[in-house]
């Protein structure tokens, strides 16, 4: 049931990207459609009854889920048509990724309610600073766009030039780095102060901590630095970079060598 599911999720993505402007009511119908069939595959192919699936494809395909919801809110408040072209052929493609690499399944049983919630609070928290890192990479296409001056570039540069204003995206990026870095911080919090009702076992500074810690003192580091001396432009982008780069070390990189390279499963 779940992959005809994500199969028309996916479809529904790729026309809601080819939809013409003109027809906005069209394009945030579709986009609904197919954010709620994403949502209602995701929901069904994890929650397995007693088990959990875990995975590199499920943490990128909730990852462009999130972004989409985010893409069709922030929307409404700003003209991000643009960003429907870049958004949506990803999502696409995120939504495929659970059927090509079905992950783990994790049993339950035994593993206390905060087990579930932890999971669920790093999914969010890693799905949101990947919308900042997606965010922060299209601006910097877009400042040595206008740096540079080019002409042409085909849809993607068309799709660059009709991004909001850089004081606008930034502002937008700052938004979402905060929802993040209140979500990495209840994961990381949950998993040093409750790691043995989380995991039945004593903390282990093992390198999925060591990366998150790291990733959250970037974060940190970035919003203090923007909220006393006012970094912007490439010192933030830099840091969103570094801070997401860290994390998917943590997180999906790990799952990836272990599931797809090593063919192990975790927990």
């Amino acid at each position: 049931m779940q992959n005809s599911l994500f199969l028309a999720a996916a479809f529904l993505y790729a026309v809601c990207a080819l939809l013409p402007s003109r027809l906005g009511a069209v394009i945030s119908g579709v986009t609904a459609g197919a954010w709620a069939l994403h949502g209602a595959a995701l929901g069904m192919d994890v929650m397995v009854p007693g088990r959990l699936r875990v995975g590199f494809a499920i943490m990128i395909s909730s990852a462009l889920w999130v972004s989409v919801a985010a893409y069709w809110a922030e929307n409404r408040n700003f003209a991000l048509d643009s960003m429907r072209r870049l958004v949506m052929p990803f999502a696409a493609a995120a939504t495929l990724l659970p059927l090509l690499f079905p992950g783990t399944l994790t049993p339950l049983a035994g593993k206390t309610a905060a087990f579930g919630w932890h999971i669920a609070v790093a999914v969010l928290a890693y799905s949101t600073l990947t919308i900042a890192a997606f965010h922060a990479v299209l601006m910097a296409l877009q400042e040595t766009r206008l740096h540079t001056r080019t002409a042409g570039g085909g849809w993607f540069g068309s799709a660059l030039d009709q991004l909001p204003a850089l004081l606008t995206m930034e502002k937008l990026l700052f938004r979402v780095i905060w929802i993040g870095f209140v979500l990495l911080s209840l994961t990381v919090l949950s998993g040093f102060v409750f790691s043995e009702q989380v995991f039945g076992r004593p903390l282990l500074l093992d390198h999925k901590s060591v990366f998150a810690l790291l990733s959250w003192a970037l974060f940190a580091a970035l919003l203090a630095g923007r909220r006393w001396q006012g970094w912007r432009g490439k010192t933030a982008l830099r840091f969103t970079l570094a801070g997401f780069a860290t994390l998917a070390l943590a997180y999906v990189g790990s799952r990836f060598v272990l599931e797809v390279v090593l063919h192990r499963g975790v927990y």
